[in-house]
């Protein structure tokens, strides 16, 4: 149990500086997505200030005593970029990288640079470019 809300489930993938686990949310029933790891409270926090259609609104954060800083995310169904490029093939790159153009673009006139850019990081649900 994190935060005394949600239900850990299943490690669904691992980085070299976060963890992604599956969870359910305790009070809605509803499935989330919880990332762990260093600097993850002030990611999600950020993401939280920025507001962005592309980016990935994290709906709690906060500290667990065995798995370190936390934030809780809706479940994304979607492919990572480099998959839904496989899948769809070459042609659907152009329509991805104007996406990631733009959210680079939206990070930029803030002041901000995305400097951890891989496709395991750019999640496309539905045809749209979730960060």
């Amino acid at each position: 149990m994190i935060g005394e809300r949600y239900t850990l489930g299943q490690l669904y993938k691992a980085g070299a500086q976060a963890k992604v686990w599956k969870a359910q949310d305790k009070i809605t029933g509803a499935p989330r997505i919880i990332k762990t790891g260093e600097g993850i409270k002030k990611e999600a926090i950020l993401a939280r200030q920025l507001m962005h259609p592309m980016i990935g609104y994290p709906y709690d954060c906060g500290h667990d005593s065995e798995l370190g800083e936390f934030a809780v995310y809706p479940e994304f169904t979607g492919m990572d970029s480099m998959e839904w490029v496989h899948h769809n093939g070459k042609e659907s790159l152009r329509a991805f990288a104007l996406q990631a153009a733009e959210f680079l673009s939206f990070l930029h006139h803030r002041g901000w640079l995305y400097n951890d850019f891989k496709p395991q990081h750019f999640l496309l649900c539905e045809n749209k470019l979730k960060v």
